[in-house]
């Protein structure tokens, strides 16, 4: 698999890069038993893969990114700020932040 996800690197939507982009890295080794008629093989012979494997559902970034903005919306709501902004405020509110940039 190591050498899969390494030449994968290759191609644009390979495993790896869903790999990165889906999943949380593992932070312990997983440990297992190596079948016995594999235990002297170091490398097992090439073949080719069906295709990159797909994943439903958010990405990390997405998942990272609606859990900052619930957060905020908390700290907006416990500050008792209101759930809209008139438009008003909002355009004069915008046109000064950009004023500043």
């Amino acid at each position: 698999m190591q050498q899969h996800l390494r030449k994968s690197r290759e191609i644009p939507g390979g495993c790896l890069e869903k790999l990165f982009l889906y999943m949380e890295p593992v932070r312990e080794v997983v440990q297992f038993d190596i079948p016995p008629a594999l235990r002297d093989i170091r490398r097992l012979p090439a073949h080719q893969a069906i295709a990159p494997c797909t994943f439903e559902g958010p990405t990390r970034a997405e998942i990272e990114h609606q859990r900052q903005l619930e957060e905020w919306k908390k700290e907006w709501r416990d500050r008792g700020l209101p759930e809209t902004i008139e438009d008003e405020l909002w355009h004069q509110a915008t046109s000064s932040l950009n004023e500043h940039k």
